[in-house]
């Protein structure tokens, strides 16, 4: 199961919201690794004391394979996948431009799927709030991305995924009911206050 965080609003609806960091609900936000480098190891693999990767740590990974669009690496053992768009800032036509078989590269997590870990070569997470960094009981600043009316809210609290608001939490006697209070209190766009709650 995925990490989630339990959020109250401060600036709206006073009750208290159990939010998966994730809108694909399947998804962790962490992967405990098959093999975690020894003590010494090259300080480009970044990785929890527990042997627990996160979206937005460093790795080092080794690259096994490629073709037209993807590259297949493996990370201490765990499977990686890098698309071509995550090579560089500029265009890549193919991997080969720039990876070589066999070669260690320097990457980051960017999402977990359930067969492989997505990585890239860009710090699209540098300035992003990473799941360990949420402390319990400090507010955060969040805007609504994008509304849901069978699902809930997804919000941006600065952190490395998109929280879910989910619909069965919201008031009203009736999913119709609660879907129309989602979408007038909480339009795309609308900036509110967040706590961190709990964290499991």
């Amino acid at each position: 199961a995925g990490i989630c965080i339990v959020l109250c609003f401060l600036s709206q609806w006073s009750f208290v919201h159990r939010v998966p960091l994730h809108p694909r609900l399947s998804v962790p936000l962490t992967r405990r690794l098959q093999s975690v480098a020894p003590a010494g190891a090259s300080e480009d693999s970044v990785a929890a004391q527990d042997g627990v990767l996160e979206i937005g740590d460093t790795v080092t990974a080794t690259v096994l394979s490629f073709n037209d669009m993807w590259v297949e690496l493996t990370v201490d053992g765990s499977r990686g996948r890098m698309h071509k768009a995550d090579l560089s800032q500029v265009e890549v036509k193919h991997p080969e431009e720039v990876l070589r078989k066999g070669e260690k590269v320097r990457c980051f997590v960017k999402q977990f799927r359930k067969d492989f870990m997505a990585l890239s070569m860009l710090d699209t997470f540098k300035d992003r709030l990473r799941v360990s960094q949420l402390e319990k009981g400090h507010s955060y600043d969040a805007k609504v991305v994008h509304v849901n009316p069978r699902i809930g809210a997804f919000v941006d609290l600065g952190a490395v995924a998109n929280g879910l608001i989910p619909l069965k939490t919201l008031p009203g006697a009736s999913n119709k009911e609660k879907a129309e209070a989602l979408r007038l209190g909480s339009p795309p766009g609308r900036e509110m206050q967040v706590r961190v709650v709990d964290v499991d």
